[in-house]
């Protein structure tokens, strides 16, 4: 049976990212590197987003749907990339630069991954 560890590693670091954000409040005014974020949105509909992508992604590992999983890495590969660019808009000699880009990556590696699950599961390998 095929191990799930990194798809696990996303999904879990959106979750903690979610709460984070949304618990104690003022999290985003910790830091010059949200302000491009709070122009979009407020902490708590960032962290509710992030939060329920995260949870969606474990409860497609958990129920094992291919379709759910392909969905659930795609939002996972969306929330990294929005944060990474939202993040780096702050400021680029933030830390967060390099740990959201290797989120990014490896995020992509997943969606990857899934989508080949995905294939092989329908019987499409292209």
């Amino acid at each position: 049976m095929k191990k799930n560890y990194y798809e696990y590693i996303c999904a879990i670091t959106l979750v903690l990212w979610g709460l984070v954000v949304l618990y104690p409040n003022g999290t985003f005014e910790s830091s010059d590197v949200f302000h491009a974020m709070m122009r979009i949105a407020s902490e708590g509909v960032w962290g509710s987003i992030i939060l329920a992508v995260g949870l969606f992604q474990i409860f497609g590992i958990l129920c094992k749907k291919s379709t759910v999983r392909l969905v659930s890495s795609v939002l996972n590969l969306l929330a990294f990339i929005t944060l990474f660019i939202l993040l780096s808009l702050g400021s680029l000699r933030s830390t967060a630069f390099v740990i959201y880009l290797s989120m990014c990556s490896t995020s992509w590696f997943v969606f990857m991954d899934v989508l080949e699950d995905w294939k092989e599961e329908r019987g499409n390998i292209i």
